[in-house]
C-alpha cells in the first residue's frame, strides 16, 4: 500500500507541473487589453443586484456582480464586443460595447416571472445558457424554494421532473433506488465542490443551510466524464448566495403540529407532536470583502416513536475581490445531529420468538426496536481561487475538506472515529480559436475511514485528469466531446482505472427550439460502507461484501426544449442507461433464518430507460403560474428478468399557484405509482403515493407569512416497507429581511 501510494503521489507530482506549465504562456497580457467596469441594477427598484452573471462573448472572460452590484473584468481586448448578463428571475440582457470608448456600464435588468433560459455552470463546468446544453438540466431558483414551507432542500427537489426520494436517497431517473444512504449514485456539489461523505458515500441534506441557497442545478444522466465516480446517475449542484452590498439580517421561522392519525387505534401518545425550525443569517460587504454567516436549529418530536431529532447548523462565507479581478472565497459549515432511528413499524413478528413469547400487535407508528440513536457531526470547508489569465484563458483552483462522524449506536456502543476527505482540483479554461472552448484539469482526493461499522481502517486514493472541447460547428450547432481518466487505489489492492468518454450535440433550428443528444460512459467505485459495513439492529443484519466490482454504465439521451413567447416552455427527453456490475443491497437468502441478512452485491446487468417531460407557463398577466412534470420509467434486472427494486414506473408533479398582489396561494401535488419490486417484505401491501400540500402566503413590508397543510387528505402510504409516510400536519412560517 505504502509503495503504491508513493508512486501515485509521484504521478500527481508530474501531472500538476505539466498542467501548470500550460498556464504560463497565456498569462502574458497583451498591451491591447483594458478593464471593463459596470453595475447591474433592477429595472423597477433601481437596487443594485448581487450575483448577476456577466459573460463577454467570444472569450473565456466573465464574472459575477459583487456585493455592491458592481463588476470588473480584466484583460478585455480593445474594440467592439458583446456581453451577456443573466440572473435567475430576470430576462437575459445582451449589450454591444466598445473599449476603450465605453464608460462604466449600467446594466438594467427586467424581472421575469419564469426563467426560460438561465445560465447554468454544472453541465459543462463553465457558465452557458440552458438552451445550449447537450444534456438535460433543471434549475430551481431561490424564489421557488422560499415560496414553500420546506424544512430541508430535498423537499423542494421533489418537485423537479424525474427526481424522487426513497427516504434520504435521491433518485434522478431511477438511478439510486434505496440504499440507506450508502453509496448514492448522484453526486452532490456545494458551489461546485463535492459534498459526499468518505465512509458511506452518502448525502446529508441537513448541512446545507436552506435560506442561504441561491439556486440548484440538477444535471440528469451520467456525469462521470467531467465529475468522475459518484456522478453515474447525475449531478446536483447547490449554489449558495453571495454577500450582499448593505448589511442584511434575514430570519426564517417555521413551526408545525401533527394531526391525529387517520385510524384512532394508531394514536400512540397524549403529547402534542410538533416540529420547528429557525434560520438566522447576516450578510454585509466591507469594501472588497464580503461576509455571510448563518445558523439554524431544526427540532421535532416526530409523528412516531423514535422519530425525534435535534439538529444544529452553522455556516459562513468570506469572499475577497482583488484589483486584478481575481477572487478568493472561503466557506465553512458545521452540523450536529442527534436523532432517534425508526427502522420499521411494530408487527406481530418477533425475531427469535418462542411459543412463550407474547404476540405484539401491529402498529405503524410504534417502533419495532426502540431506543436506536443516530449521532452525526459533519464539518465541510472549501477554499476557491479564480483568475482570468488573459482574454483567452482562465484558472480555477479548489481545495476542500469534508469530515464526517457517524455514530449509530445499534449494536456498536462506545467511541466512533471520523472519516476525512481532503481534495484538490485545478481547472484551466482556454479559447484557442473562436469556435473552440477547451476545459481541462486534474483533481485528487483521499478518503480516510476508521470506524466500528467498517471492520478497521481503510484508505482510498483517487486521482483524475479530464479534458473537454466545445466546438461551434455553425452558429446554431455545438458539438461537445470530453474524456476523463480516473484511478482509484483501495486499501492497497490492484488500482481500478477507468476512461470515461462523452459526446454531445446541441442544435437550434429556430430561436425558440433547442434539440439535444448525448452519450457517455460512467462508473462508480463502491464505497467503504458497501464493501465493509457490518452491524445488527432488531431482525436486520448487514454484513460486509468482500469482492465488489465497480459499476460501469453507458448513458444515452435525446431531448428538445421549446419556448413559447416569453411565458411558457415545454421540455421532453428520452433516455436509456445500461449498467454492468450494478451494485444493489439484496437479501442474502442463503443466510436468512430468523434474521433478515442484507449485503451489497453486484447484479450482472441492469437497464433503466424512460421518457420525461416538464412544462411551465405564466398566464393572466403572470398572476397564474402552472408547472408540472411526468416521468415514465422502465427498469429491469436483466439477469433475474424483473424490475429493479424501489423504482416507481410513473412519477408526476403538479404545482399551480395564484398571485394577487400581496396575497398568493399554491399547491404541490406529487404522485408515484405502486412499487413493482421491493427487497425485503415483498408480501406486504403496496399502494401508490399521493401527496397534496397547500399553502397561502401574505407579503407585507419586509415580511412574508405562510399558512399551510401538508398531506392534506392524510393519505396513508409507504415508500420503504413498513415505514408510513408523514401524517397530515399544519404549518405556519414567517420570513423576513431587515
Amino acid at each position: 500500500m505504502t509503495r503504491r501510494f508513493i508512486m501515485d503521489l509521484r504521478l500527481a507530482k508530474w501531472l500538476l507541473p505539466a498542467l501548470l506549465a500550460g498556464f504560463v504562456l497565456p498569462t502574458l497580457a497583451s498591451a491591447d487589453e483594458s478593464l471593463l467596469r459596470g453595475v447591474v441594477v433592477d429595472a423597477g427598484s433601481g437596487q443594485r443586484m448581487v450575483g448577476a452573471n456577466i459573460q463577454i462573448l467570444g472569450t473565456v472572460l466573465g464574472t459575477i456582480s459583487d456585493v455592491q452590484g458592481e463588476f470588473v473584468v480584466a484583460r478585455v481586448p480593445t474594440g467592439p464586443f458583446r456581453i451577456r448578463v443573466s440572473m435567475i428571475g430576470y430576462s437575459e440582457r445582451l449589450m454591444d460595447v466598445e473599449l476603450p470608448k465605453a464608460d462604466i456600464l449600467r446594466v438594467v435588468m427586467d424581472p421575469s416571472a419564469i426563467s426560460l433560459n438561465p445560465v447554468v455552470v454544472t453541465a459543462d463546468r463553465r457558465p452557458r445558457p440552458l438552451e445550449e446544453s447537450s444534456t438535460s438540466v433543471t434549475v430551481l431558483g431561490e424564489s421557488e424554494i422560499s415560496a414553500r414551507t420546506n424544512l430541508r432542500l430535498d423537499e423542494a427537489l421533489e418537485m423537479i421532473p424525474g427526481v424522487y426520494f426513497m427516504e434520504d436517497d435521491i433518485n434522478i431517473r431511477g438511478a439510486t433506488g434505496y440504499r440507506a444512504n450508502a453509496g448514492n449514485r448522484i453526486l452532490l456539489l456545494l458551489d461546485g465542490v463535492p459534498l459526499i461523505s468518505s465512509d458511506t458515500g452518502g448525502i446529508n441534506w441537513d448541512i446545507i443551510p436552506l435560506h442561504e441557497v441561491e439556486r440548484v442545478e440538477v444535471v440528469k444522466g451520467a456525469g462521470s466524464a467531467l465529475w468522475g465516480s459518484g456522478a453515474i446517475g447525475g449531478v446536483v449542484n447547490v449554489i449558495t448566495k453571495r454577500p450582499s452590498q448593505q448589511g442584511i439580517l434575514s430570519i426564517r421561522s417555521t413551526a408545525g403540529v401533527y394531526d391525529e392519525p387517520s385510524a384512532t387505534a394508531w394514536d400512540w401518545t397524549d403529547r402534542t407532536l410538533h416540529y420547528e425550525r429557525v434560520d438566522i443569517g447576516y450578510s454585509k460587504a466591507f469594501g472588497p470583502t464580503g461576509l455571510r454567516v448563518a445558523a439554524s436549529r431544526y427540532a421535532s418530536t416526530g409523528d412516531r416513536q423514535d422519530g425525534d431529532f435535534n439538529k444544529w447548523t452553522v455556516s459562513g462565507k468570506i469572499s475577497r475581490h482583488f484589483a486584478d479581478a481575481s477572487e478568493l472565497e472561503f466557506y465553512v459549515a458545521w452540523l450536529r445531529d442527534h436523532s432517534g432511528v425508526f427502522v420499521q413499524w411494530r408487527s406481530p413478528f418477533l425475531p427469535d420468538s418462542t411459543d412463550s413469547t407474547p404476540a405484539q400487535l401491529f402498529h405503524p407508528l410504534l417502533s419495532q426496536d426502540q431506543g436506536n440513536v443516530l449521532k452525526v457531526t459533519w464539518l465541510n470547508t472549501y477554499l476557491k481561487y479564480s483568475r482570468s489569465l488573459s482574454a483567452l484563458s482562465h484558472l480555477r483552483v479548489r481545495a476542500s475538506l469534508l469530515r464526517s462522524m457517524l455514530g449509530n449506536q445499534f449494536d456498536r456502543g462506545g467511541a466512533f472515529s471520523p472519516a476525512h476527505g481532503p481534495g484538490l482540483e485545478i481547472q484551466f479554461d482556454w479559447l484557442p480559436r473562436e469556435s473552440h472552448f477547451i476545459s481541462a484539469g486534474v483533481d485528487g482526493k483521499v478518503h480516510f475511514v476508521d470506524g466500528r461499522f467498517f471492520d478497521g481502517s481503510h484508505t482510498e486514493l483517487a486521482l483524475a485528469a479530464f479534458v473537454q472541447d466545445e466546438w461551434h460547428l455553425r452558429h446554431n450547432v455545438r458539438l461537445t466531446a470530453g474524456l476523463r481518466f480516473d484511478q482509484h487505489d483501495l486499501d492497497g489492492d490492484e488500482p481500478y482505472r477507468q476512461t470515461s468518454p462523452r459526446l454531445g450535440v446541441n442544435f437550434r433550428p429556430t430561436s425558440t427550439l433547442s434539440l439535444r443528444a448525448s452519450a457517455g460512459r460512467a462508473f462508480r467505485v463502491p464505497t467503504t460502507a458497501e464493501r465493509s459495513m457490518s452491524f445488527k439492529t432488531g431482525n436486520f443484519q448487514v454484513i460486509s461484501s468482500d469482492h465488489l466490482e465497480p459499476e460501469r454504465a453507458w448513458s444515452y439521451e435525446a431531448g428538445a426544449r421549446q419556448t413559447l413567447g416569453g411565458h411558457s416552455y415545454v421540455d421532453a427527453a428520452v433516455f436509456q442507461n445500461d449498467y454492468r456490475d450494478f451494485v444493489e443491497p439484496l437479501v442474502d437468502l442463503a443466510q436468512t433464518a430468523s434474521l433478515i441478512v442484507v449485503r451489497f452485491q453486484n447484479v450482472n446487468d441492469a437497464r433503466i430507460r424512460g421518457v420525461e417531460m416538464g412544462a411551465g407557463t405564466r398566464l393572466w398577466y403572470q398572476r397564474l403560474h402552472l408547472d408540472g412534470g411526468l416521468t415514465l420509467l422502465d427498469s429491469e434486472d436483466l439477469e433475474l428478468e424483473r424490475p429493479l427494486a424501489y423504482r416507481p414506473r410513473w412519477t408526476g408533479q403538479l404545482s399551480p399557484s395564484l398571485h394577487l398582489g400581496r396575497v398568493s396561494g399554491s399547491l404541490d401535488y406529487r404522485y408515484s405509482s405502486r412499487l413493482q419490486q421491493v427487497s425485503v417484505y415483498s408480501g406486504d401491501e403496496r399502494v401508490p403515493q399521493h401527496e397534496l400540500n397547500v399553502r397561502a402566503q401574505i407579503h407585507w413590508s419586509s415580511l412574508s407569512w405562510t399558512l399551510g397543510v401538508n398531506n392534506l387528505f392524510n393519505y396513508n402510504y409507504t415508500q420503504l416497507e413498513r415505514n408510513l409516510g408523514d401524517i397530515r400536519n399544519f404549518v405556519v412560517g414567517i420570513n423576513g429581511t431587515f
